[in-house]
């Protein structure tokens, strides 16, 4: 396919340029940890492109009523703190792909 003229290049940042699962998980092992639960019972590939709120669902669904609920908040608030204290790491190419990206604009 031939482009007579870009005029603007969009990335998906997550999954794209850089890779944050691992920061996932840990932000579920965190929500579990904090009611003495473990995430053994999952894998990280199970949780692979859902919401916080689902993953919330999936949880809840697992435990039993005398633990406190895990929250879409919990989860996406941990998340964030996460991106702070260690931040994603890039997926491999990606600076390659934003350079010659750059190059295509005027």
């Amino acid at each position: 396919m031939q482009f007579s003229r870009i005029e603007a290049v969009i990335f998906d940042m997550d999954g794209t340029l850089v890779d944050s699962e691992p920061l996932s998980w840990k932000a579920i092992e965190r929500a579990l940890s904090a009611r003495s639960l473990s995430g053994e019972t999952w894998t990280p590939e199970f949780f692979h492109g859902l919401t916080w709120h689902a993953i919330s669902e999936h949880l809840n669904d697992a435990l039993n009523e005398s633990h406190v609920p895990i929250t879409a908040g919990e989860l996406q608030d941990t998340f964030h703190q996460l991106h702070l204290e260690t931040p994603p790491q890039l997926i491999p190419g990606a600076l390659e792909a934003i350079s010659e990206s750059q190059q295509l604009l005027p």
